[in-house]
């Protein structure tokens, strides 16, 4: 059984022939030093230079004790309890054995103030079917102050007020039920929520404090599957698992969150039966068994969870079976992403400005500490939560010029325009192309609006020094996929460009265009649809041309960096929708000092030591490339590397980092190469508000701003930086943590170096939260492991294809 209460199968839904959940072993307490990434001889991280600036932040000061002693106990149930509702009622039944005063994590993890030394085995009974259960306590070890088991302490207990203050558990998040909005033209709830993590800061021990929502639709799984049924049944399968696959669901029971990869048509909640200690017992009897839940449905099929990796690290191997009636879906679907009247109506209880923001947070806080019983708990333990955000000191860096043809005259870039598109479009760029033999593949019945884009693309193309001959028409007479490949499948070899103009967003349309001009036929092809076509046509036509004249190689800006004979590397990677336990690896380099021109490569891999080897190879081939173009090796390597989740830097510090080394070692021109690698994160939960004055709302902070102090991670080589500006909402900051640094640079070289780099993504005319490799490695991460499913033409190598 998972832990999650729902049964295990084998990988072709039959029962497994044991039944067993995972538990993890008993904690020794060994100390394990967090990796240390700041380089020895480095005096400190935080950079000079910019303009000073006063933010708060959404951390507040943990106040915790000094000389307090912690034992940590393992707990076992027999026979096995899978409701953690339960089993927290069977610890607070022997509570007086810890004094009254322990943290239970919901699993087999008990922490008290109170020691036992030696194992103890209590007898308890469950409430709900009086079934009579033998407790197991095993002390694991003690705990003192300063271990890093004590932050574990400390995020059980904040979890535990959110529970007291009445929020409720969704997956890992809590989220206030009695605050939800409702949409019921979409049937959809929102919900408000809190995420908390404490970490040991430059500041000190801290919890960061982040708005969340959720979003819960009214209908269960079982309501879509009989929708499907009843609309069509001859293809009823193929529509559920269309429908359902990839969604992510709530079980109602547990709330927890899990993301369906199949559905189990040949068996139900009777007829599916699992070994439970030693007797066999169908998945509508667990249910009332454990969870006192009557199953209203015996004919419904099955849903099939397979293990997440962190599920998989944790020791859940087995999938995992849940029954469509007790899920409810969450999300939304492709319908109402399009639906414009739902989407400002969601964006209304989604979108916080800055002081929503940080008012929701601080009342948050306010409301733990106003709690008596969440206060009382605090103080067995001797914590408190200092009520007022942590105040930091930022930097904003200088804005950038941006530089076209003319490399004496920089244009300057104000951010708060959000874009320079209307700065460029009289420049011409650095190195235009030509578009001399290319194609317009379009609906006939749309001929005239065709036609009438194709004149305003000639207009915006004159000035940006771009030559746009006449292209070859192929007009279509219906807009059927079979239609639009036969026809491209016609178009002849050496074209320039293939641009496509398609009806709608039909993906299975949009992959077939984009696999067989990667693949079978590798040209630069550009997919438009008719709803883009019609909006603002000298902005439309604006992007279009610089977009295609660069998927054929042309050369748009540039930013002045000073760092000459540098090589930029981007790395990310996309799990395959289409191939089960394959993931892709893109991997995207500069091949020239203004890094104005890219190289790119794509593979395979399953497990983190393939990806790792990928990327060592995927350099290689970079550098060569580097080589070809500058008749010599670069003298430093930027490594920018993306998808990286906090369990996995440990393995990218210890053996990606190490495989470069030697990689870079077994050449004589680069055994010295100086290599910054840096783990990019967007996805984090700092937020920062600028402080105008005493009096004055707080504000986003401008972009450029730079924080490398009291939030960032003590033992790392990090900074936040925030290198985009939003006209609504709150902005995002991104963190970099600098892994391995021996470019001895100075900390305000690498941050003026990523702010850079956010200014050159030549798919938008303004800064992206991420230097440009690394977002480019996104977009052909996602383009392959979304659309094409192998790898592309090797021929495309050196060109943007994937924009």
């Amino acid at each position: 059984m998972s832990t999650s209460g729902s049964a295990p199968v084998r990988a072709r839904g039959r029962a497994s022939s044991s039944h067993r959940r995972f538990v993890r072993p008993p904690r020794q307490f060994a100390a394990e030093a967090p990796i240390r990434t700041i380089p020895p001889d480095l005096i400190t991280k935080v950079g000079q230079g910019g303009a000073p600036v006063r933010l708060y932040s959404n951390h507040f000061l943990m106040i915790t004790p000094t000389n307090v002693i912690i034992y940590g106990y393992h707990v076992n149930f027999d026979p096995i309890v899978e409701s953690p509702k339960i089993r927290r009622e069977l610890i607070h039944s022997h509570r007086e054995v810890f004094d009254n005063t322990y943290i239970y994590d919901g699993g087999a993890d008990i922490k008290a103030l109170r020691e036992i030394a030696e194992p103890l085995s209590l007898q308890a009974v469950c409430s709900h079917n009086r079934q009579s259960v033998t407790l197991t306590i095993k002390p694991t070890g003690k705990i003192s102050w300063g271990h890093p088991e004590m932050l574990r302490l400390y995020n059980t207990q904040m979890r535990r007020n959110l529970k007291l203050i009445g929020m409720i558990q969704i997956g890992n998040n809590f989220f206030n039920q009695a605050e939800r909005k409702d949409i019921p033209d979409h049937r959809v709830e929102v919900w408000p929520g809190i995420l908390t993590a404490i970490n040991e800061h430059d500041g000190g021990i801290m919890t960061v404090i982040s708005c969340l929502h959720k979003i819960i639709r009214r209908d269960s799984a079982l309501d879509i599957l009989k929708r499907l049924w009843q609309h069509d049944k001859q293809f009823f399968r193929n529509n559920a698992r269309r429908e359902l696959s990839g969604s992510i669901i709530m079980s109602s029971y547990n709330k927890k969150t899990y993301r369906i990869d199949d559905i189990i048509f040949d068996k139900n909640p009777v007829t599916y039966r699992f070994d439970k200690q030693g007797t066999s017992i169908s998945l509508k009897d667990y249910y009332k068994d454990q969870y006192t839940i009557e199953v209203r449905d015996d004919a419904q099929p099955l849903l099939l969870v397979k293990p997440t990796e962190k599920q998989q690290r944790g020791g859940i191997k087995r999938d995992i079976v849940l029954i469509p009636e007790l899920c409810i879906l969450t999300g939304i679907t492709e319908s109402m992403k399009n639906d414009m009247s739902f989407r400002r109506e969601l964006d209304q209880h989604i979108r916080l400005d800055p002081v929503e923001r940080l008012n929701i947070m601080k009342k948050s806080v306010e409301k733990i500490i106003n709690s008596e019983q969440a206060r009382a708990e605090m103080e067995q333990w001797n914590i408190a939560l200092d009520p007022y955000p942590a105040e930091v000191n930022g930097r904003v860096l200088p804005p950038e010029q941006i530089f076209l043809t003319d490399e004496t005259r920089g244009i300057p870039y104000e951010q708060q325009s959000g874009s320079f598109d209307s700065l460029i479009r009289s420049e011409q760029l650095i190195k235009p192309v030509a578009l001399e033999y290319w194609v317009i593949v379009a609906p006939m019945r749309e001929r005239g609006t065709v036609e009438q884009y194709l004149d305003s693309l000639v207009n915006v193309a004159r000035p940006l020094g771009i030559k746009l001959d006449a292209p070859k028409f192929y007009w279509l007479e219906n807009d059927r996929t079979s239609t639009y490949i036969e026809t491209c499948r016609k178009i002849p070899k050496g074209a320039k460009m293939v641009h496509v103009v398609v009806p709608n967003n039909n993906r299975e349309r949009y992959n077939t265009i984009k696999r067989y001009f990667c693949c079978e036929q590798p040209c630069p092809t550009q997919v438009l649809t008719l709803r883009v076509l019609n909006k603002k046509q000298l902005t439309i036509s604006t992007k279009l041309v610089l977009q295609m004249s660069i998927k054929m190689g042309a050369q748009a800006w540039s930013v002045h960096i000073p760092a000459q004979s540098t090589m930029f590397v981007g790395f990310n990677t996309c799990k395959d929708t289409a191939k089960r336990g394959r993931t892709v690896g893109a991997f995207v380099c500069s091949t020239n000092a203004k890094s104005t021109s890219w190289f790119s490569q794509v593979s395979y891999h399953k497990t983190f030591e393939e990806m790792s080897s990928n990327f060592t190879a995927n350099l290689k081939s970079g550098l060569k490339a580097w080589n070809r173009e500058n008749n010599r090796f670069p003298e430093r390597i930027i490594i920018y590397r993306d998808g990286v989740s906090e369990g996995q830097i440990g393995f990218i510090y210890k053996t990606e980092v190490k495989k470069i080394s030697a990689l870079l070692g077994e050449h004589p021109d680069l055994k010295d190469a100086g290599i910054a690698f840096t783990i990019v994160n967007k996805r984090v939960n700092a937020r920062f508000f600028l402080r105008p004055g005493p009096n004055d709302p707080v504000k986003n902070p401008i972009a450029g701003t730079v924080v490398d102090s009291v939030v960032t991670r003590k033992e790392r080589y990090d900074f936040y930086l925030i290198s985009q500006s939003v006209r609504f909402g709150t902005v995002n900051p991104t963190m970099y943590n600098i892994i391995k640094d021996t470019t001895r640079w100075k900390p305000i070289h690498h941050q003026l170096l990523a702010y850079k780099l956010c200014h050159l993504y030549y798919n938008w005319t303004g800064t992206i939260s991420v230097p440009a490799p690394c977002h480019y490695a996104y977009k052909l991460a996602f383009l392959i492991g979304n659309c094409i499913h192998q790898e592309p033409d090797h021929t495309l190598a050196n060109q943007l294809y994937f924009l």
